[in-house]
């Protein structure tokens, strides 16, 4: 199951290589043994995967956010 997600409070930043808005993609949910969340820049394939088992689906999110608009 793959759905978007809008981080209410830490929207993600535009891409570092070609300025275009991400995409924040989940897989699974918080009854699902695996969850991950990617986020990608469909122009330029720049990608970032967290996964994490026992973190709900909202904290992943936040936590890859955070590490999305953190980059250097």
């Amino acid at each position: 199951m793959n759905e978007n997600l809008i981080v209410k409070n830490n929207p993600l930043k535009e891409c570092p290589f070609c300025g275009k808005d991400p995409e924040m993609i989940l897989t699974g949910n918080d009854f699902t043994k695996e969850r991950q969340v990617e986020i990608i820049c469909r122009k330029c394939c720049v990608t970032m995967r967290n996964k994490g088992l026992r973190s709900s689906m909202d904290w992943l999110a936040e936590i890859s956010a955070k590490m999305w608009n953190n980059r250097v």
